[in-house]
């Protein structure tokens, strides 16, 4: 049955990736901490982005934006997503960020 093995793929990466956010929770030390996602995607889109006159974010929109969540949410741990994530570890930077290199979840 497809539909089935779907559901068990979604069980399984669901599963991982709870298990990924309670070990960022246990490295945050915060009680109930705020999951937020950066999702920071360079490699082919740095090409695609030109055809329409646009260029990639860098260093200071991420802390702008980093900023402007840490001003309304408490406990906030940021999840960095990206095909770049050398870039990221050199460029999103701070102690309440983490990065899902470390994990293929």
């Amino acid at each position: 049955d497809p539909f089935r093995s779907i559901s068990l793929q979604r069980e399984e990466y669901h599963d991982r990736a709870q298990e990924f956010l309670q070990n960022l929770k246990r490295q945050s030390k915060l009680e109930n901490p705020t999951f937020v996602a950066i999702h920071n995607r360079r490699g082919d889109y740095k090409y695609a982005i030109k055809t329409f006159g646009g260029k990639l974010v860098g260093r200071k929109f991420f802390e702008m934006a980093i900023g402007l969540f840490k001003e309304v949410i408490k406990n906030i741990v940021f999840v960095v997503v990206s095909d770049d994530i050398q870039w990221a570890k050199e460029n999103i930077i701070g102690d309440d960020i983490f990065y899902s290199d470390d994990d293929d979840s």
